[in-house]
């Protein structure tokens, strides 16, 4: 998996020492990654007045990292952030671009020190209440999700943002992206052969714009390693799409879905294809509340693809290039 951070650039050093290598340069403050004698990786941030208190106070308690604090030369002290397993690098890079980028533009010290070290805090929540990688059914529904942020923003570079920010999938909302004046629900099925979409809801498929679409992927398990895009891949090859700002938006809203990146997803593979998309419009067969008996809750159906044939279009979502 790509990195962050060039941790391969750092040498072993001598012993009890330290081979160190700037990073975020054009931020105000002296943050690092080093390596050890030992081998093990750390992240080391200086500081001009001692941050114990907040420290103390936030009891922080992140598994295979330790938090300290020491005083360096000149009256700094060093904020030390070490990764205590070294095969973990790549969730502990992961992690430290997504903290850092958060608050390295801030001017104020003090500020820097509070987000930063609170944003260690929820990431300590989010560690302890996370149930491992995400299931397979997870993946395949995510997977159709970015492929579709993926299509949408390599055709529409400048609205990148906007994209990335339109997709309320990880807000549980009834519709994956909500646009201005368009809402485009995601769907994904793993069999070609069972066309049928799954609409999780009553309201999945009512919503008060102009028009709401169904784009719908064929997302199939591989079983030769090489032929098919594993999620840490998709996420990769969306990044590359996005500006540094996107790019952190995009990361906080995959810890929001509980994706992390774990080398375990290398492992699962899968091929994407395009099936169509569709216009919810008048005549589109759907379930609504005037249609069923009161009482009756928690409704889920599904519908034919081959039965909506007369309602696939374009997807045109205000100004940005249509999708077919």
């Amino acid at each position: 998996m790509n990195k962050y951070f060039p941790w391969s650039s750092l040498a072993i050093p001598a012993q009890d020492k330290l081979s160190v290598r700037r990073i975020f340069e054009t931020s105000n403050f002296d943050i690092y990654i080093a390596k050890d004698f030992d081998g093990a990786y750390r992240c080391l941030i200086s500081l001009s007045k001692n941050p114990l208190m907040l420290l103390r106070s936030l009891n922080l308690n992140i598994n295979s990292m330790k938090i300290d604090l020491a005083k360096s030369e000149g009256g700094l002290f060093l904020l030390n952030i070490k990764l205590l397993n070294a095969e973990m690098l790549d969730i502990f890079d992961y992690i430290l671009f997504i903290l850092l980028s958060e608050c390295v533009s801030e001017n104020n010290e003090d500020l820097f020190v509070a987000k930063l070290l609170n944003n260690l805090k929820n990431w300590q929540r989010f560690m302890q209440s996370r149930k491992g990688i995400l299931s397979e059914e997870k993946i395949q529904g995510l997977i159709a999700e970015l492929q579709f942020m993926h299509d949408l923003i390599e055709y529409n570079k400048e609205f990148s943002s906007y994209v990335v920010e339109s997709w309320r999938g990880p807000e549980r909302l009834q519709q994956d992206f909500i646009f201005e004046n368009e809402v485009v629900e995601i769907k994904s099925i793993g069999n070609m052969d069972k066309k049928v979409i799954t609409i999780s809801s009553l309201d999945q498929l009512q919503a008060s714009v102009e028009k709401l679409y169904i784009m719908v992927y064929a997302v199939t398990k591989c079983d030769m390693l090489n032929a098919g895009v594993s999620l840490n891949q998709l996420v990769e090859n969306l990044e590359d799409l996005l500006s540094s700002s996107s790019k952190l938006i995009l990361h906080e809203k995959l810890l929001e879905v509980g994706y992390l990146k774990n080398e375990k997803y290398d492992d699962l593979k899968y091929q994407i294809r395009k099936v169509g998309s569709y216009l919810a419009s008048d005549g589109f067969p759907k379930l609504t509340s005037g249609a069923i008996p009161d009482g009756v809750v928690n409704v889920k159906y599904g519908i034919e693809i081959d039965k909506i044939e007369q309602f696939k279009s374009s997807i045109c979502i205000n100004g940005l290039y249509a999708l077919n």
